[in-house]
């Protein structure tokens, strides 16, 4: 329920950005750009004041780091100055009295008074009204952060339903990586991959945005990363999005130029985004680049599943039902953090929420996909196993089958019996009446053939008017009663193409195979051999020859 409040209370704050109306605390960045070491004066122009209980500033590009004064006209019991941003950097609070307490996010300190998700600060209860506290943030780039003075536990319990919310979307985001992964595994399919991968680069660096990650992982490459580790991890979310959209969209399909220029886009953007995780050379401007690219990227895929909507593609509907809210989200959190817009830092919980309503929309999208892939492979290897026409086994499939039922056969002692068929007269039946009824009869015949036969039996089309049917387990008198109930069906009936009756018979040889171990192939070739023979006593017939034991 306490989680439930606290996204109500973040949709209400991002949509109307409710504040405080009180002006309980001054908050000054100054006009200055230097180092921790040179404490500011009193009398350092401001470049911009604010008043209230929860104040959001813009930090500009400074060489050395930038200053803010905060001056409490009142302060809470157990004063706790919290500080919400993407810095990364030192932050420093300078105490009236000379004291200075740091707390840096990639480095959690076991401080009581600090938190993995904000630099937290204990305000000495006895500071005079009027003084200022300053602080120092180390970083350079341009970045919003988010100051209040809260009581320590209205802090506490905060802090309880930040840490709470985000690992219950970081894990439910972790889920849906799982199963991205085990569909690239199963299927080998790149799309999946990229979707794994996506996911997973975005929720590390909202885990890293927020602190948690750092938890775990505060002494190791992604720390010493700092900023440009996360920025280098934003990036390449944006290129595997790319990647997955592409495909996702078959966007090849219906615009394959565009798709190539995507490829290209995606591979440049992995290039950039390792280039910058791995510069020894800081680069403040690049996450506010990158926020210009995103918005821009967000564009094109939102027009992406429109042109694919308008193509009749199945899987458009999953993608703008799950990217649109992302990508409305995204684009308010990269104009968020380079000041261009100007909202309440809860806004930036509306990228998890996006991020998980994306996951679970397009996991049900991928998942629709990944059943649609498993039907096109059962219909390749229906098509790879059987006759195009006929629907029946193919010679090659039929060869397969019936040397898999001779070496059981073989192995059990059991009776195996196979017939060779063939259409009477079939080139009289194309040249009189042509070549579709002669495609006609041949469907028909199968297909009266295989309603005679057990499930157990195997039926494949031998090549033109030839077909061969395996039977094991059939002993002499069940193979040859099934043989004349072939041969009755057949003749009994004409096919009937285009209002025109069509007579058809067929020639039928059997080979029984006892107990000798001989191989498939010649079982094949005496069927064949009583097959000629029917044919020699006038076709329409059965005719059998017994292998010797």
């Amino acid at each position: 329920m306490r989680v439930a409040a606290f996204l109500a209370i973040l949709l209400s704050s991002a949509a109307f950005g409710a504040g405080a109306d009180g002006r309980s605390t001054k908050v000054e960045l100054l006009d200055i750009d230097a180092p921790t070491a040179e404490r500011p004066s009193v009398s350092t122009p401001a470049l911009d004041t604010k008043h209230g209980d929860a104040v959001e500033i813009v930090l500009p590009y400074r060489e050395q780091g930038s200053w803010i004064r905060i001056t409490p006209e009142t302060l809470p019991p157990e004063p706790r100055l919290v500080v919400y941003g993407v810095a990364v950097g030192r932050v420093t609070l300078m105490l009236p009295d000379g004291r200075a307490i740091s707390r840096v996010k990639t480095e959690p300190s076991d401080d009581p008074d600090a938190s993995p998700v904000a630099s937290v600060f204990a305000v000495p209860t006895d500071l005079a009204l009027g003084s200022s506290l300053l602080l120092h943030f180390d970083d350079h780039h341009r970045n919003l952060i988010d100051i209040r003075l809260l009581p320590a536990a209205q802090w506490r319990g905060h802090e309880r339903i930040i840490i709470a919310f985000s690992l219950a979307v970081y894990g439910a985001l972790f889920a849906f990586i799982v199963i991205a992964s085990t569909y690239w595994m199963i299927l080998r399919e790149r799309m999946f991959a990229d979707h794994a991968l996506y996911v997973l680069a975005l929720v590390t660096f909202m885990a890293m945005t927020s602190g948690l990650f750092y938890v775990p992982f505060s002494d190791g490459f992604w720390s010493r990363a700092g900023i440009q580790g996360q920025w280098g991890l934003a990036t390449l979310a944006i290129a595997f999005a790319v990647g997955f959209s592409t495909r996702f969209l078959d966007v090849a399909r219906d615009l394959p130029r565009l798709a190539r220029a995507l490829e290209i886009l995606r591979i440049m953007m992995i290039v950039i985004a390792i280039g910058v995780i791995l510069s020894p050379v800081s680069t403040p401007r690049f996450g506010a680049l990158m926020s210009i690219v995103l918005v821009a990227i967000n564009f094109v895929l939102v027009g992406l599943g429109v042109s694919a909507a308008l193509h009749k593609n199945r899987y458009a509907g999953y993608f703008l039902l799950g990217w649109v809210p992302l990508t409305a989200s995204t684009t308010l959190r990269a104009l968020q953090s380079t000041g261009v817009l100007q909202l309440q830092y809860e806004a930036s919980y509306l990228t998890s929420l996006g991020a998980l309503w994306e996951a679970l929309v397009l996991t049900a999208g991928i998942a629709d996909r990944a059943l649609a892939f498993r039907r096109e492979r059962d219909v390749a290897q229906h098509l790879a196993l059987h006759d195009g026409l006929t629907g029946v086994l193919n010679r090659r499939a039929a060869q397969a089958r019936l040397e898999e039922l001779f070496e059981q056969s073989q192995r059990g002692t059991l009776p195996l019996s196979v017939f060779f068929l063939d259409i009477d007269h079939f080139k009289s039946i194309n040249d009189t009446y042509g070549h579709a009824a002669g495609d006609a009869v041949l469907t028909t015949v199968a297909k009266r053939i295989a309603s005679q036969l057990r499930a157990s039996d195997a039926l494949g089309r031998w090549g033109g008017e030839e077909f061969v049917a395996v039977l094991p387990g059939a002993p002499p008198d069940i193979a040859r009663a099934t043989g004349e109930r072939i041969r009755r069906a057949i003749e009994a009936d004409p096919v009937h193409v285009d209002g025109q009756r069509i007579p058809v018979t067929v020639s039928v040889g059997i080979a029984m195979q006892g107990d000798a171990s001989k191989d498939s192939s010649e079982l094949v070739q005496r069927a064949d051999e009583a097959l000629y023979r029917a044919k020699e006593k006038g076709r329409n017939r059965v005719e059998e020859t017994m292998q010797p034991a």
